[in-house]
């Protein structure tokens, strides 16, 4: 309002800023910064893309809002005592192998594509696209 311009306007806008997916470049420990294409480990309230195969040796938690995704032909090896949370969005084309758990207060669409442990908390619904394969144990 106190625009020294007589007749114009001041407008106030929200931005929002949406940030290129983390990719895998290379195969290797999710832990490592030197197998992602922008050198940073991804964290989880960022989109993960993997198209390699990839060892996860800790526990990772997908937020709401956020994609994980795996490649067709890429792996990713959830390493025995870690579990991979999606409380966001999955989209598996590939293959995920060790502890997933779908969490979460929203309903929500996974695909699950070839799984081996997978673990549902989720107190809503959670919808499965076709092709889910499940070598392990469904909770």
């Amino acid at each position: 309002d106190n625009c020294p311009i007589i007749g114009l306007n001041t407008y106030t806008f929200d931005i929002t800023v949406v940030l290129d997916d983390n990719v895998s470049s290379n195969g290797g420990a999710f832990t490592d910064p030197s197998i992602w294409s922008n050198n940073v480990v991804p964290s989880s309230d960022e989109n993960v893309d993997i198209s390699h195969d990839i060892s996860l040796n800790n526990d990772f938690v997908v937020d709401v809002g956020s994609e994980f995704k795996v490649e067709p032909g890429a792996k990713l090896t959830v390493e025995p005592g870690n579990v991979l949370t999606i409380n966001g969005e999955l989209n598996n084309y590939g293959t995920i192998e060790g502890d997933v758990v779908i969490d979460g207060t929203n309903a929500k669409f996974v695909r699950l594509g070839e799984c081996n442990n997978v673990e549902i908390t989720n107190q809503l619904n959670v919808l499965e696209a076709d092709g889910c394969t499940i070598k392990g144990v469904l909770k």
